[in-house]
């Protein structure tokens, strides 16, 4: 339910003369997140950066983890002894997420990331795919355009 907290943190950043920018998933709650005047007000619309604009616009609710796509494919192989990597090919238009949801992995989200956090020990960026790493770059540049 992060995205539903990205206004506050957004203020309370804020008030302390920070530069923010917030990054929020093209799904439904992103969506939501996105159209709210006060945090329109805060950020503006060139501060609100959307998941689906960094290479993973065909997507439908497009999440953070689509930008890791393969690796986290890689990963729930490795990690949680399930191969979605047919799914992943067949199926290129829906979030990974979702994806994962249907192998019943609870608490995914949460594991996922301790799961990559784990991976990064012993990876570099450049073990991620091309378009991974080209996805990352561009929100990268991005987020630093923006908040020069």
């Amino acid at each position: 339910a992060g995205a539903g907290k990205v206004v506050y943190y957004a203020t309370i950043l804020h008030a302390q003369n920070l530069k923010v920018a917030a990054l929020l998933d093209s799904d439904s709650a992103g969506n939501v997140a996105a159209r709210q005047d006060a945090l329109i007000d805060i950020l503006s619309n060139k501060k609100i950066l959307r998941t689906r604009d960094f290479g993973a616009d065909t997507i439908k609710n497009c999440q953070i983890e689509d930008l890791l796509r393969s690796t986290l494919t890689t990963i729930v192989a490795a990690d949680y002894n399930t191969d979605i990597s047919e799914l992943v090919k067949q199926q290129p238009n829906r979030s990974i997420v979702e994806i994962i949801l249907d192998k019943k992995i609870p608490h995914i989200k949460f594991k996922l990331a301790k799961s990559y956090v784990r991976w990064c020990r012993d990876h570099s960026a450049t073990d991620l795919a091309e378009q991974e790493q080209e996805s990352w770059v561009a929100l990268i540049n991005r987020v630093n355009s923006v908040l020069k």
